[in-house]
């Protein structure tokens, strides 16, 4: 009787922390979405373009993107097309069929937080809304590097 108990209370313990958790993702994002500067979940935020190898045959130009669903989702990928040549697939329900990464996102005071995780391993991104944008900054726990990025909002065509 006393293990039945101990049960329940933890299933209610693991219960009330969901309510507590989601409760509070629901108060942040209430509170973003208070100000003028709204996540956009409409199409993607890019980044770039960036260049790898500049200047020598090798040289490739980038640009990285992100892509916020209402339900805290939020899916990056670096990619050499552009938006609407990769749109089509750069969706939640491809994943993991397709390789781009995967995270959940939160506001905490005033910024927007979340990590990315991919089969190399995570990246941590926190920064604010802009008007029509996003200001990251970026750790790596792939490589130990931190960078800054600004990225613009483009809009997608629905499907």
């Amino acid at each position: 009787m006393r293990f039945i108990r101990k049960s329940a209370w933890k299933v209610l313990g693991t219960l009330w922390m969901g309510l507590m958790i989601c409760g509070g993702l629901a108060a942040s994002q209430a509170a973003a979405e208070d100000s003028d500067l709204l996540l956009r979940f409409e199409g993607v935020y890019q980044s770039g373009p960036h260049i790898v190898a500049p200047n020598t045959r090798a040289e490739q130009t980038y640009w990285h993107y992100l892509r916020f669903y209402e339900d805290q989702t939020v899916l990056t990928v670096s990619s050499v097309g552009s938006p609407e040549n990769f749109a089509r697939w750069f969706r939640k329900e491809n994943y993991p069929k397709i390789y781009f990464s995967l995270g959940g996102y939160y506001f905490e005071e005033g910024q927007i937080k979340f990590s990315s995780t991919s089969r190399e391993g995570v990246v941590d991104y926190e920064g604010t809304i802009l008007k029509d944008g996003l200001r990251l900054k970026t750790f790596s726990h792939i490589t130990g590097r931190s960078s800054q990025r600004e990225y613009h909002f483009i809009s997608l065509p629905s499907r």
